[in-house]
């Protein structure tokens, strides 16, 4: 299986124009995609959930249609069919329909959690070389959230 990759002046009014078959296509993004192998299997540990506990696996997105992508996410998952229901181009609209709905109160059995995605902290010095962050809010806390904590600067601006 092979695809026809077509850019329209893409240096100095230049076409590019490629043939690529899958297995290239898989070689050359297989890095890629091995990225979010830790990025969903820490994302289950933050949850403290595993795989089996899972009901359903929606793909969003234009990269949730790379075959390749569906048949490492399955099997993270242990073969758990990916649901395909769901137009990936309108997931995120409905997820956004659903956070409304609960936060104007017209849906109440739905658990929606906006969280902050990375610890949020600010550099700071403790020598000359010695730089580290203060943590101010930890990943996975809910938002809105609110913290205080005050902090001397060591040199002006």
């Amino acid at each position: 299986m092979t695809t026809m990759i077509e850019i329209n002046a893409l240096t100095a009014g230049n076409d590019f124009e490629m043939e690529i078959s899958r297995d290239k296509f898989n070689e050359i993004c297989d890095p890629l995609i091995q990225k979010m192998v830790p990025i969903v299997t820490g994302l289950l540990e933050d949850a403290k959930m595993s795989p089996d506990q899972i009901d359903q696996i929606v793909l969003v997105g234009g990269t949730s249609r790379i075959p390749k992508v569906q048949e490492i996410l399955q099997g993270l998952f242990n073969g758990k069919e990916l649901n395909h229901k769901i137009n990936p181009d309108e997931a995120v609209a409905y997820g956004a329909t659903l956070l409304a709905a609960q936060l104007t109160g017209y849906v109440q059995k739905v658990k929606l959690k906006d969280v902050i995605p990375l610890d949020l902290g600010i550099e700071v010095e403790l020598g000359e070389e010695d730089h580290r962050m203060s943590l101010m809010i930890n990943k996975n806390t809910e938002v809105p959230c609110r913290f205080e904590k005050h902090y001397s600067t060591v040199m002006a601006n």
